[in-house]
């Protein structure tokens, strides 16, 4: 299957296919205390609603390691939404959640979105495609790890920066990206909620984070078909059309 462009939750007709459709990535990366990833998307209808771009959970078994505490970590979570012309970036290290949101401009239908964590310090930027900052846009997202993320001399290439409250800073979660939607929706108490797959494209996915073989994190890997675990209800993106 070719997943360059990959259009979710959208029926071979247009209609809407309710969260049937998504792509899950193994990682095979060290994601407790850093990782970046950076996308593009075009959203099929600017006005849908708490639909999930990107997620990743501890599995409700999993307890935590010595990094965080012996308490249990299926708290854990991360997940990025798009609403209403919103981008949601949520996060919990089993200490309590926190939420960045940033606004998309309507009137580009290509946005670039970047977004990571280090320990306590998390933070989203969203980009619009075409823009005049695109051409700055690309060296920003392929500076070196920030953690945190440097100031930028552009307002418009800020990213919103968040912490974490208390005293974790260790992400536990499963090694599996989903992206677009999810298979079991009563997986994960963050998925909950009223939650539906993302209707539209999602493509271009790059992930950066401490390898657990060469133990780096400098470089970017794009998730290609060789990292698939698992797609489903996934067709190939219309440019043509959006």
């Amino acid at each position: 299957m070719n997943l360059t462009f990959p259009l979710f939750n959208i029926g071979p007709t247009g209609s809407a296919q309710q969260s049937s459709s998504f792509i899950k990535y193994r990682l095979p990366f060290d994601l407790r205390q850093f990782f970046e990833i950076r996308f593009r998307f075009i959203a099929h209808e600017l006005g849908q609603r708490s639909a999930l771009l990107m997620f990743m959970s501890a599995s409700s078994s999993k307890t935590s390691n010595s990094l965080n505490s012996t308490e249990n970590s299926s708290s854990d979570f991360i997940s990025l939404l798009y609403s209403q012309r919103r981008v949601l970036l949520r996060l919990n290290l089993g200490q309590g959640e926190r939420t960045l949101v940033s606004p998309i401009e309507a009137n580009v239908t290509e946005q670039m979105v970047l977004f990571g964590r280090f320990h306590q310090t998390f933070w989203l930027l969203v980009v619009p495609a075409g823009s005049s900052t695109s051409s700055a846009s690309a060296s920003s997202l392929s500076s070196p790890p920030p953690p945190p993320p440097p100031p930028s001399s552009s307002p418009s290439l800020s990213p919103l920066v968040g912490r974490m409250p208390l005293h974790h800073r260790f992400l536990n979660v499963d090694p599996y990206l989903w992206v677009g939607g999810h298979e079991d929706w009563a997986a994960h108490p963050a998925l909950a909620g009223g939650l539906v797959g993302f209707k539209g494209c999602i493509y271009d996915v790059e992930l950066r984070a401490s390898s657990k073989v060469a133990n780096t994190s400098n470089s970017w890997t794009r998730l290609d078909e060789t990292l698939v675990e698992r797609v489903a209800g996934v067709q190939q993106c219309d440019f043509e059309c959006t």
